[in-house]
């Protein structure tokens, strides 16, 4: 089979070009099909705070709102940006490498899901519960939309980051940067970086809700450990059958 030629510089820039008007694309169509949907989307998101949120002026609904549509439409759009980014970069990948990224792109992306509805249905609710109790009879929260949006964004968002640990060890043991080994050495350390993160995520004197956080934070460390070590010993087999 003849290999394709290979493109020059000029021709790299306007194939890159070409993908991100695709993904553009991608997310303007992304945002219309979200647009019907993004208040009640809203409204629902909003459920957590436990008491309804305000907006300043005329039109701050209305932003909101659009804002949310952003966002929303970028998740229903990331597929295809992910898989722009993939037919790009291919050309330079060996087949088995190009499964191998395939399978962490669709991995890392369920593991981010998993994340985020664990922030959204469990950690955002007890941080709500918290950080709104100190009411007095002359002093009541009064929360905008836009406050709420930017504190789940960053709630949730950081806990789908979290939860991508074991992903990103898996692909760094398989470039020969993170062994397994070292990781185990430092389980003391992790544990109470997994602590201090989640004191510090969790602004609450309560044990349960900084534990909340902490206990699947050091999970998916030795999590991390495990698919290290899988890497490890399947790069191992292989290159003990090949001899």
């Amino acid at each position: 089979m003849a290999s394709s030629p290979r493109l020059t510089i000029l021709g790299h820039l306007a194939e890159l070009r070409r993908r991100l008007l695709i993904c553009l694309a991608a997310w303007l169509v992304a945002c219309a099909a979200v647009w019907p949907r993004a208040l009640p989307l809203l409204d629902w998101l909003l459920a957590p705070l436990g008491e309804p949120a305000i907006y300043l002026g005329p039109a701050g609904g209305f932003m909101a709102v659009v804002k949310l549509d952003f966002v929303l439409g970028a998740l229903l759009a990331s597929p295809v940006w992910l898989w722009q980014v993939s037919a790009f970069l291919s050309p330079a990948l060996k087949a088995r490498e190009r499964r191998l990224a395939a399978l962490a792109g669709f991995v890392g992306s369920g593991m981010f899901l998993l994340g985020s509805w664990f922030a959204y249905r469990f950690l955002l609710p007890a941080m709500m519960t918290f950080l709104l109790g100190f009411r007095t009879e002359h002093m009541r929260p009064q929360v905008t939309v836009d406050q709420y949006l930017q504190f789940l964004v960053w709630t949730v968002g950081g806990c789908g980051v979290a939860f991508e640990f074991p992903v990103v060890s898996a692909a760094l043991a398989k470039a020969g940067i993170l062994r397994s080994r070292a990781l185990l050495r430092q389980w003391r350390l992790a544990i109470i970086a997994c602590l201090v993160i989640a004191a510090w995520v969790t602004p609450s004197p309560d044990a349960g809700t900084m534990l909340m956080l902490a206990v699947p934070l050091v999970a998916l460390y030795f999590a991390g450990i495990v698919t290290a070590w899988l890497v490890e010993r399947g790069t191992t087999n292989r290159e003990v059958r090949r001899r």
